[in-house]
């Protein structure tokens, strides 16, 4: 299914959600507001004076890249821009070329290419190979202005000796559905890359180089976030890996970087703070709001911890986030990690009435979906298994999109501008009509 016919279907579901479920949808849009890629890197840039500057080279990488590079060409002219991102993640104002490459009629310096996520391919390979050509290509006395965001770890890629598209794919896969968390998984990626874990540096040389960050990662850490392009992470050792993979690693040490440049400077310009914090304010106006720690680990503790706040906690507007992990079996059904919380949780708040729950990520895709999660209240599960599934078994096939369509509870919002993590907003109000 088409992102054309998700956005068909959320303006359907839309019209059908109660109030306290447009209240969340509401709260939701105001937090991915606060941490567009587009406003974040114009106004990181604008402070830092260099409004009408022509003497930088700008490289977007990852699934907020366009958002990020318009923000800076709202501030800047580059001398040549580089924007890789997600497939279908570009405005339909790009213009197709020759051998995939896209262009901006308005900014004939600017090209982009379009890679796979969440599990790279050839495609994630020429887009390596396009950025060490377009690095390279800078004259020395060029500034180089990175925008990462979430998704690079994928999309862009160079892998050590020994490793093909194919063999990238398996392990990638294998990561994924490991129910690891993103630190050892980009642990595992940066030691089979040429590029990460500051590797990318090796192309950069003696220049300026200013890297703006959107983190969806824990903490913040720049060495994680897209697997470190721009920063080593301290050494550390690996998680239990199968043979296949540990098989293909090149010995430790073999692919540490290089120093950083001592003029390379960086800045996380949005993350998952920054928008819980947006949200709060959208909301307090109307309801108590309580932030809770964001959720990491299993999914199912996770929707134990929520739906125990959302039957005995007090009324008003919860707040998570983070990235819960699942564990997917040999042949997964049809959905993300956002879609299989949610669909537990509708489970467990079974028939409570003016209970609410959405989850969803911030960059508008849930796992290899094009939807970004869904939205569940105490009605779900009963809509759900009277359209003929079992909860039960539908969360054992990690085939929770499937249920949550069924029932009208997906959230499309079609690509974001951002990725700061996913969002779990958990509402409960005050009496059993739902009125705030």
């Amino acid at each position: 299914m088409n992102l054309f016919v998700f956005y068909q279907l959320d303006a359907i579901v839309k019209a059908a959600l109660s109030p306290p479920e447009m209240f969340v949808r509401h709260i939701f849009d105001e937090a991915l507001a606060a941490v567009d890629g587009r406003p974040c890197v114009r106004e990181a840039l604008q402070r830092r004076g260099l409004a009408g500057q022509t003497d930088w080279a700008v490289l977007a990488v990852g699934k907020a890249a366009e958002a990020m590079l318009r923000g800076a060409l709202d501030v800047i002219r580059p001398r040549r821009a580089l924007l890789i991102t997600k497939r279908g993640y570009l405005d339909r104002c790009w213009q197709r070329g020759e051998e995939g490459v896209f262009r901006l009629p308005e900014h004939p310096a600017v090209r982009a290419l379009e890679a796979a996520h969440p599990v790279p391919d050839e495609s994630s390979l020429r887009a390596g190979a396009e950025l060490i050509d377009f690095l390279c290509g800078l004259p020395e006395s060029t500034a180089l202005l990175c925008l990462i965001s979430g998704g690079a770890s994928s999309l862009v890629e160079a892998p050590v000796a020994g490793v093909d598209a194919t063999q990238l794919a398996r392990i990638t896969t294998w990561l994924i559905g490991s129910g690891l968390g993103i630190e050892d998984i980009n642990r595992v990626r940066r030691r089979l890359s040429r590029l990460k874990d500051g590797r990318m540096l090796d192309h950069v040389g003696s220049r300026r180089v200013l890297g703006l960050l959107i983190s969806d990662v824990p903490d913040d850490a720049p060495a994680v976030i897209a697997s470190g392009l721009l920063c080593a992470a301290p050494p550390a050792p690996l998680p239990e890996l199968p043979d296949f993979i540990r098989a293909l690693l090149p010995p430790s040490g073999e692919t540490r970087p290089v120093a950083a440049p001592v003029n390379l400077e960086l800045e996380i310009v949005a993350n998952l703070e920054r928008a819980r914090r947006a949200a709060e304010r959208a909301a307090a106006a109307t309801v108590a709001v309580h932030c809770h720690a964001p959720l990491y680990g299993d999914y199912a503790q996770a929707a134990h911890q929520i739906a125990h706040v959302l039957r005995d906690g007090p009324t008003g507007l919860h707040l998570w986030g983070g990235e819960p992990a699942v564990v997917l079996p040999a042949h997964p059904g049809q959905g993300g990690r956002n879609q299989q919380l949610a669909l537990a949780v509708a489970g467990l708040i079974r028939d409570l009435p003016g209970r609410v729950f959405l989850a969803a990520g911030t960059d508008g895709s849930d796992g290899p979906t094009e939807v970004a999660g869904a939205c569940v209240s105490g009605d779900s599960a009963r809509a759900i298994e009277q359209a003929g599934f079992d909860l039960a078994a539908t969360l054992e096939a990690a085939n929770a999109g499937p249920a949550l369509r069924a029932a009208g509870a997906l959230v499309a919002t079609g690509p974001t501008g951002s990725n700061v993590m996913d969002l779990h907003l958990g509402l409960k109000t005050p009496c059993a009509s739902g009125c705030l």
